[in-house]
């Protein structure tokens, strides 16, 4: 075989390696997934250890890239209903509720 393919075929096979190497995990990351780990022991202590720890490893990852990414998810929705809520305050406040009961009169939302 050629030498040219061969240290073509090394290089490919160090860099699928690099891309597969699992990456450690932070001090912070290590923090979590035992936090994790122990609230799946309290709740489930027949749960076989290494189950329970890819559930927590994998958690402590999530949350660290959330955290990474300066808002969860949960934020995010948050956000974006508190600005529709703010967006709508108000909208119709000035429909009585004798307008809203008069079947001839449109709806206020109709009337956007």
């Amino acid at each position: 075989m050629n030498s040219k393919f061969l240290e073509n075929v090394m290089q490919l096979i160090k860099e699928v390696d690099e891309i597969f190497a699992e990456k450690k995990l932070t001090a912070a990351e290590k923090d979590k997934r035992e936090e994790v780990a122990k609230a799946i022991e309290k709740d489930n202590p027949n749960m076989p250890m290494d189950k329970k720890m890819a559930i927590a490893t994998a958690t402590a990852k999530r949350v660290a890239e959330q955290d990474d990414q300066g808002q969860t998810l949960d934020q995010d929705l948050d956000d974006y209903f508190t600005r529709e809520d703010d967006e709508e305050e108000g909208r119709f406040d000035d429909a009585s509720t004798e307008d809203l009961l008069n079947p001839d009169m449109p709806a206020p939302w109709e009337k956007i």
